[in-house]
């Protein structure tokens, strides 16, 4: 390995394989049309512009004018010279694929810089270390802006690599989703719970639902036996409320699911009076 390519690992920029390339492009992007546009940004040699088929105009940019040289030279595609989130791109791309340097902090901004390129339902694939989606308030920050697949990738696809490796899937979409990562939005909408609702969720000592023992907690702190939906959402999610609407949503769920509670009129609730909670 030269000392150019010993800088670029320092730095946490790993070559893909070509053969890797071909299989994410089949899997992910087979469907490309005629004449769109796609981008690789932090190219290096190009294996993704390689790998793209011949009837997409694929563009790669790529920081070093070294390796964009090589890369235009080698794929005989179009190269620009420049910095991903600077560099002037067309404004109709319809996919980016690559794989950027193992730093959160610029994923976070190829992120930010791919959201302003792609139109509605574009897509963007990176191959990224895992530690970038192993919280739920960074997998969730993704999720207000795009929809959200994962698929873990061997680590020892790069020689010398110690970190995990995912694939992930970003669409550009109106209705997100997210694919591969579960417990995510329940866990964010825990953590922006009051501390008593988190202590009974994480650590009741009860038995039974402990989201049913929360719901009644919640009746308990608004101090009335009905109740508006708002109430009890505030009730629970403390000083600090949030819309978070999978917490909401699972408070729906358990005020439908048990017979103490029964619906007033829409959005308004009633416990019945002297009930407990089963164990």
């Amino acid at each position: 390995m030269d000392a150019y390519s010993h800088a670029r690992r320092d730095l946490g920029q790993y070559f893909t394989p070509r053969w890797a390339a071909e299989a994410i492009v089949e899997r992910h992007f087979a469907d490309l049309a005629p004449g769109c546009t796609v981008v690789e940004p932090s190219c290096g040699d190009g294996v993704f512009l390689h790998a793209l088929p011949a009837h997409v105009n694929a563009i790669g940019v790529e920081i070093d004018p070294r390796w964009a040289a090589k890369a235009q030279r080698d794929t005989g595609r179009t190269v620009l010279q420049g910095d991903f989130l600077q560099v002037s791109l067309p404004i109709d791309v319809e996919a980016i694929v690559g794989n950027p340097p193992f730093n959160a902090a610029i994923v976070s901004r190829f992120l930010e810089r791919a959201h302003t390129l792609l139109g509605e339902n574009g897509r963007c694939g990176l191959i990224l270390p895992a530690y970038v989606m192993q919280t739920s308030s960074k997998v969730m920050a993704m999720a207000e802006r795009w929809s959200v697949a994962v698929e873990l990738m061997p680590r020892n696809l790069f020689p010398g690599l110690s970190l995990p490796l995912v694939f992930s899937l970003f669409t550009k979409e109106r209705e997100r989703r997210l694919f591969g990562l579960f417990l995510y939005p329940e866990t964010a909408g825990v953590a922006e719970a009051s501390k008593g609702a988190r202590a009974v969720l994480e650590r009741s000592a009860r038995g039974g639902s402990v989201w049913r023992q929360a719901v009644h907690d919640a009746f308990d702190l608004v101090a009335d036996d009905v109740a508006p939906l708002d109430a009890l959402y505030r009730a629970l999610e403390g000083r600090r409320p949030t819309p978070n609407p999978h917490f909401r949503a699972k408070v729906r769920q358990t005020l439908q699911l048990y017979s103490e509670f029964e619906p007033v009129e829409r959005g308004v609730w009633r416990r019945s009076s002297g009930e407990v909670v089963e164990a």
